[in-house]
């Protein structure tokens, strides 16, 4: 009797090819008690008047691994229409290399701001790790909403 080794290195995928870039959409899927994308944005923008919020709406910038998946940029600009006025113009801007851009950004700014958003070991040591949240160079935590539409 012979054996097909090709079939023993098969690995079939199912939903799991849907769901992971539908969590950044819908984190629920997974269990997770956070807001979508799409209620994250909506949060923010009704935070600012009428006349900013347009400027926003006509600058969405995406950048990161998970906006590489085929279609991304197409379903956040068919759920931000489902959200905002009718007739809204929305543009969205992909990053070149949205898997690096990250590191660029963050590598540009240390090369310009040599003296900012650095610490040193003693300063480590006297402030601790939860210095960090209110440090010039990290990102505040703005608490949004706990439930999200589905």
């Amino acid at each position: 009797k012979t054996m097909d080794h090709g079939s023993l290195n098969q690995i079939s995928i199912g939903l799991e090819k849907f769901r992971c870039p539908e969590v950044v959409f819908r984190p629920h899927i997974i269990g997770l008690d956070q807001t979508g994308i799409i209620d994250t944005v909506d949060w923010i923008l009704k935070q600012y008047p009428e006349e900013i919020k347009v400027r926003l709406i006509n600058n969405f910038f995406v950048t990161g691994g998970n906006t590489c998946y085929p279609g991304f940029c197409e379903r956040l600009h068919k759920d931000l229409t489902q959200i905002l006025p009718i007739h809204t113009e929305i543009n969205i801007h992909h990053a070149d290399r949205p898997n690096l851009a990250a590191w660029t950004g963050a590598s540009w700014w240390a090369a310009s701001h040599p003296t900012e958003g650095f610490m040193t070991q003693a300063e480590y040591q006297e402030n601790g790790p939860y210095y960090f949240p209110e440090h010039s160079a990290s990102n505040r935590y703005y608490p949004t909403q706990k439930k999200f539409p589905s």
